[in-house]
């Protein structure tokens, strides 16, 4: 598996060299330098642009407050100790301190 992308790795960079190589043989060199240098713009504003939009999505649901909320229970990277952690004595201790406040109330 490590050969295969090492290998890739290796090729595509080379027949993208081989590509523009074409091109320029075909056109000019400065053709070739403006299509290297569109693709970087267009790239570059696309990058940008999603960016912007996550950075206003992430505000957005801020704002809600649509995310967990403190002490909730949700799935963790650490697997499922983490989760039956959770459900087994966060979630019981959370209803139990909800009743408390519903039968204070």
């Amino acid at each position: 598996m490590l050969s295969r992308l090492f290998l890739l790795l290796a090729l595509v960079p080379l027949a993208e060299i081989w590509l523009l190589m074409e091109l320029a043989e075909k056109t000019s060199w400065l053709t070739t330098i403006a299509v290297v240098l569109s693709t970087g713009v267009i790239g570059i504003s696309l990058v940008r642009w999603q960016g912007i939009k996550t950075i206003q999505e992430i505000q957005r649901s801020a704002g809600r407050k649509s995310g967990p909320a403190a002490g909730e229970c949700r799935p963790s990277p650490a697997g499922s100790r983490s989760e039956a952690r959770c459900w087994l004595l966060e979630e019981p201790s959370r209803r139990c301190k909800e009743q408390e406040c519903a039968g204070a109330g």
